[in-house]
């Protein structure tokens, strides 16, 4: 699962913030993904090439994940105090994996 949620505060001088989510440690079940980790390094290299401070969740279960949101909920909130913040939050699922067919 990979969870990006930029969110630029404007006021002055931009202010921008990024929480990146990748977890790969899934249940023998499910199984292990292998790109998280090394997706949520990328963007967030090139999100701090573009002055965004990033921060980064790896294999975080739902009450750390719902912890770091709120963080940067409340940092956005605070950086940004009086006013207008935009965010865009594209939530990348899981594939879901379909067995091939063998003809």
């Amino acid at each position: 699962m990979l969870l990006f949620l930029p969110t630029v505060v404007h006021a002055q001088a931009e202010k921008r913030f990024a929480l990146l989510i990748g977890n790969q440690g899934y249940s023998a079940k499910i199984g292990a993904l292998k790109n998280p980790h090394a997706d949520i390094a990328l963007v967030g290299e090139a999100l701090r090439s573009l002055a965004f401070r990033v921060t980064e969740v790896k294999d975080a279960y739902y009450k750390a994940v719902d912890t770091a949101i709120k963080r940067h909920i409340q940092t956005v909130r605070r950086e940004g105090e009086g006013r207008s913040a935009s965010s865009t939050i594209p939530a990348m699922e899981p594939p879901i994996r379909t067995p091939r067919s063998t003809t």
